[in-house]
């Protein structure tokens, strides 16, 4: 769908500063996302909470940021 439709575009737009982590290099790794597939049966845990650790030290940085 190209940049535009994702949440951050919408913000980047508006003229906050933002980014869209992925879990992937690819954006259709996982091939049971946006089906009737995505159910929590398909869910992997373990790599969420991965990914969680990634997205919280990531909001540490951005939250403190220095700025000019």
């Amino acid at each position: 769908c190209g940049y535009g439709c994702s949440d951050h575009a919408s913000w980047n737009q508006a003229g906050f500063r933002s980014a869209m982590a992925f879990e992937s290099d690819q954006l259709e790794a996982n091939t049971h996302i946006h089906s009737p597939e995505d159910t929590v049966a398909t869910l992997d845990f373990n790599h969420m909470l991965e990914f969680s650790k990634l997205a919280v030290a990531f909001a540490y940085e951005v939250g403190n940021a220095k700025t000019s």
